[in-house]
C-alpha cells in the first residue's frame, strides 16, 4: 500500500470513528473541504505536512498518533510514549521548525551528514536545503517519507517527539 493511500484510509477511519463527515473534518481543521477531499479522493498525490498537521489539530490528536498504524508502521505499531497532556511550558516552535529541528536532531544521532542524507533517499539537495534553511513553507509528506527511510524510520518515529506531541494549532 503506498503512503498517500495510508493517508487516505487513516483520515477515513478516523472520521468514520469519531462520526463525523469529510466536511465537518476540514471544518474543524480549519481547512478547505477541497484540501481534504482531494487526499480522501487521490487526487492530491503528495499531500503537505501542514495539512495533515490541521486535520490533526482537529481531530485533537498529534501527527505520531495519526502515523502510528501497522500500514506506516512495516505492519507493527508503535509504543508512543505518554506524557502528561497537561504540560503547561509554551512551545516554541511551529510545524516547520519541528521538521527542520527533527532532521538534524537525526542526523546527529546517526552520524549522516546532510550529502550523506541526500544520497541515501534520492531527495534533492535542494529540497534539503530548503527545509533547512526555511525556504519550503511546507514540505510534502513523500519528502518526509523519503527521509525517514533514509534514516531507517516510520513517519511515526519522525514525529513521537515533544515538538511535534506539544505544538499549537497552526491556523493560517
Amino acid at each position: 500500500m503506498s503512503t498517500v493511500t495510508a493517508v487516505k484510509n487513516r483520515i477515513l477511519q478516523l472520521t468514520k470513528e469519531r462520526n463525523i463527515t469529510i466536511n465537518k473534518l476540514a471544518n474543524i481543521s480549519a481547512l478547505p473541504p477541497s484540501s481534504v477531499k482531494a487526499i480522501v479522493y487521490g487526487w492530491s498525490k503528495n499531500p503537505k505536512i501542514l495539512t495533515i498537521k490541521m486535520m490533526c489539530d482537529g481531530l485533537e490528536i498529534t501527527l505520531a498518533e495519526f502515523f502510528n498504524t501497522p500500514e506506516f508502521n512495516n505492519g507493527e505499531e508503535l509504543k508512543i510514549k505518554k506524557t502528561d497532556s497537561n504540560k503547561t511550558e509554551e512551545s516554541e516552535y511551529n510545524t516547520l521548525t519541528a521538521i527542520r529541528y527533527r532532521i538534524l536532531q537525526l542526523c546527529d544521532e546517526n552520524d549522516i551528514p546532510i550529502y550523506r542524507l541526500v544520497e541515501r533517499t534520492g531527495v534533492s539537495t535542494g529540497s534539503v536545503n530548503n527545509i533547512l534553511y526555511g525556504k519550503s513553507k511546507n514540505p510534502k509528506l513523500m519528502t518526509i517519507k523519503m527521509l525517514c527511510d533514509g534514516f531507517g524510520i516510520t513517519l511515526a518515529e519522525f514525529f513521537d517527539t515533544d515538538e511535534f506531541n506539544y505544538l499549537e494549532q497552526e491556523i493560517r
